[in-house]
């Protein structure tokens, strides 16, 4: 049986998913803490009990003591304070008589225990964004006193962005102000309006601890930390300026920090900046541009994209401790420890391949630790998202030279790399006698199953489905139908933008959401792919008619001066020149909520179904109908090779990805594949949508809707990027639908001979 692939469409970044630090470039040592040749950071959860429910509001290394606090996420948001003296191995929790009355927003603790919290008093009510907002301060066990008067800022009717404690106990405030006068800067250039950012950094007594007056500083972009001798400013490219304790404004030489995403920020004595990159936690050396990753994404938990990274601290013995918040929102809190006595590697090691980044093999590595703690995972994607063709062509020719050899991979990620032409040479193992998949959805594990056995096993799929009103399922259940609809729909439809939400009758509703050319695109493969091609070649027949309906397609939606991509009237249908509707201000944003007759998406997350719900429609979810019922797409397509030594092993970071740890949520790379964790996935979303505006689900029974998914489509990228870039001159004129299909039968032909 032959297999075809799909085009890949993953996030790529470069990961060493190992124990060893990496580097993007050549490094200067940096001071503080040197790495160490021997030893590895080691992990453990110290989370105090009963903080697990709980959403963090403070995580402060400050000496030998540590803080953690965190807020009951539920009513009557009672607040917890642990202290800690020996790095989190043990906690006291200390007595907070003021939880009740504030509604705590920001937080930060004082050496001596006394907490500074900015947040809205209740008076033990709920909140109701009523409550007189302003900086409290309680010493331990007391009530919260508001700090006011010389010094001490007016919070009132400001926005809070940052409250840290310094070391030396001195207070950064990072807010936004009401005020007439000029903003600093946004996005580089100076702006006025009706908000000014500030920062100050005072010490106990509310007196000034530093000259902040010459701060450059962004409108929502700006993070802070330091050290005892400076305060650190860092924009939301990466720019960096120090404003030292005594003195004048001082620039780090311009500092940029390398891989920078605005987020959190911490700072050691020496003045070394860590931050989360796309490869793990790095370090910048005070005064130096280039980085090295000290903690590497792959072997800790804040790697996890289950996981939300929410603060990170430094302690002075080079200890790191990190807040994280899981998908099922429970809250963690970890020390990441070097231990000089354990080697600098563990004692197995396992390589995993794949050309693209992928959010489930992330996932899929950290739950993998729990299962075999003493293996290295070495993952490092071979290209970023934007690779050429050569480039490509230069790591396949890479890779099928490392299996010819005997030295490939033991598990290979099997997205834009053709599954058929390896398995043809031998170079993968069959996965009958080790993976098990019995608990995966039935067309999920039959779907891969080929006359010569099962070769890979998808940990993620997507399938096409059409949103419709709930009762016109059989109006639409014909291809043709939707078609001719998209075709007659009204020349003109104009919103009234005073009224955007106030629905749109049937007759001129936009027929068929399509938001761009690459969605017409995969709407047609999916209508046409299982039929394109067979084990001669090309089917020609089926080729003209994607050709002569996309060209219908795209003379109705993509007609216009957007050259084929979406506008914000488009993103319903549509792009006001001919066809859709013309909208002024936020008008368009109605589209958006789904006020089409029918909606298109290639599913690889619940959330477009629960976003159509939000138009107050009862909606309901139906398999794409055309010439090919029960499609669907394998991704994050995971095989082993024939080469591995340790295929049993690799069987088992297989199974990991296809268990309940990584299955039980969608990653934004296609749908849960195991049973369980699709309807567990699906039943997190509706009650989502639920909780937002109280509704019953859109789709009672979602694995009915799996329960119809038939033919998996597997499309090589040759065919896929030459039918994007023919239906794409069909729609400027270039090409008639008969010549586009000449030039993909011609394509086709060169494809076939070179794989023999």
């Amino acid at each position: 049986m032959r297999w075809f692939k799909p085009m890949a469409a993953a996030l790529a970044v470069c990961i060493l998913a190992g124990c060893a630090p990496a580097s993007s470039s050549p490094l200067p040592e940096a001071s503080g803490a040197p790495v160490q040749a021997a030893g590895r950071y080691v992990e453990t959860d110290i989370t105090p009990d009963g903080a697990q429910e709980m959403s963090t509001l403070l995580l402060q290394a400050n000496g030998d003591t540590l803080d953690f606090a965190g807020m009951e996420r539920e009513a009557p948001h009672a607040v917890h304070h642990w202290r800690s003296t020996d790095g989190g191995d043990s906690w006291t929790e200390q007595p907070v008589a003021w939880s009740g009355q504030i509604y705590p927003m920001r937080c930060a603790a004082a050496a001596d225990g006394t907490l500074y919290v900015y947040g809205e008093a209740t008076g033990g009510g709920e909140p109701d964004g009523q409550g007189e907002k302003a900086l409290w301060r309680a010493a331990p066990g007391g009530e919260a006193e508001r700090v006011q008067g010389s010094g001490w800022p007016d919070l009132s009717a400001s926005s809070v962005w940052e409250l840290k404690m310094l070391p030396g106990d001195r207070l950064l405030l990072s807010w936004m102000a009401e005020n007439d006068g000029p903003l600093v800067m946004v996005e580089g250039q100076p702006q006025t309006g009706s908000l000014t950012p500030q920062v100050l950094l005072l010490d106990k007594d509310g007196n000034p601890a530093a000259d902040t007056s010459g701060l450059q500083m962004e409108l929502f972009g700006n993070r802070f930390t330091g050290n005892a001798d400076q305060l650190f400013a860092v924009d939301s490219r990466g720019g960096v300026c120090a404003v030292p304790l005594s003195g004048a404004l001082s620039s780090l030489n311009g500092q940029t920090l390398d891989g920078y995403q605005a987020g959190v920020l911490a700072a050691d004595a020496a003045g070394n900046l860590y931050y989360p990159t796309d490869d793990g936690i790095s370090r910048a050396s005070a005064g130096g541009n280039l980085r090295e990753v000290v903690l590497e994404s792959g072997q800790y938990s804040f790697g996890d994209p289950m996981n939300g990274l929410e603060q990170l601290a430094v302690a002075e013995n080079g200890d790191f401790y990190t807040a994280l918040v899981g998908a099922d929102g429970s809250s963690r809190l970890c020390r990441i420890r070097f231990d000089a006595s354990l080697s600098s590697q563990p004692s197995g090691r396992l390589e995993v391949y794949s050309l693209y980044d992928s959010y489930t093999v992330r996932a899929a590595i950290s739950a993998f630790r729990a299962v075999s703690p003493d293996t290295l995972v070495e993952w490092q994607p071979a290209l970023d998202a934007d690779a050429t063709a050569q480039q490509k062509e230069d790591a396949l020719r890479a890779l099928n030279a490392r299996l010819a050899a005997g030295d490939g991979p033991d598990v290979l990620i099997l997205d834009g790399i053709d599954l058929d032409a390896l398995a043809g040479k031998g170079a993968l193992e069959e996965l009958s006698g080790l993976v098990d998949t019995g608990g995966l959805l039935p067309a999920v594990a039959k779907g891969m199953q080929t006359e010569e056995g099962l070769f890979a096993v998808p940990a993620r799929f997507s399938m096409p489905v059409l949103l419709l009103e709930q009762g016109e399922k059989e109006q639409f259940s014909n291809w043709d139908s939707i078609l001719a609809l998209a075709e007659s729909q009204p020349a003109q439809v104009t919103i009234d933008p005073a009224q955007p939400f106030g629905g749109l009758s049937k007759d001129s509703q936009p027929a068929l959401r399509l938001e761009n050319m690459d969605q017409l695109t995969g709407l047609l493969c999916n209508l046409y792919g299982s039929r394109l091609l067979t084990d001669s070649g090309l089917d020609r027949d089926t080729a003209l008619r994607l050709f002569e309906d996309g060209a219908r397609l795209a003379r109705v939606y993509f007609t216009g001066e957007n050259d084929g991509e979406a506008s914000a009237a488009l993103s319903a249908g549509g792009n006001g020149s001919q066809a859709g509707m013309s909208v002024d201000g936020g008008a368009s944003f109605s589209f958006s909520s789904g006020q089409t007759r029918i909606g298109y998406a290639d599913l690889t997350e619940f959330t477009p179904l629960g976003n159509t719900a939000l138009r107050g429609v009862p909606v309901e979810a139906v398999p794409l109908p055309g010439t090919q019922a029960g499609v669907w797409t394998p991704r994050v397509l995971a095989g082993i090779s024939a080469a591995s030594q340790q295929k049993e092993l690799a069987a088992q970071f297989i199974q990991t990805m296809l268990g309940e740890q990584v299955q039980n949520y969608t990653l934004g790379d296609g749908l849960p594949v195991l049973e369980s964790g699709f309807a567990n996935a699906w039943q997190r979303r509706m009650e989502e949508v639920q909780n937002y505006d109280g509704r019953k689900n859109v789709l009672a029974d979602p694995l009915a809707l799996a329960g119809a998914l038939d033919q998996p489509l597997l499309l090589p990228d040759l065919l896929t990027g030459t039918l994007a870039d023919c239906l794409e001159k069909c729609r400027t004129g270039e090409f008639t639908p008969r010549q586009a299909a000449d030039e993909l039968e011609k394509q086709m032909q060169l494809y076939f001979a070179e794989q023999g």
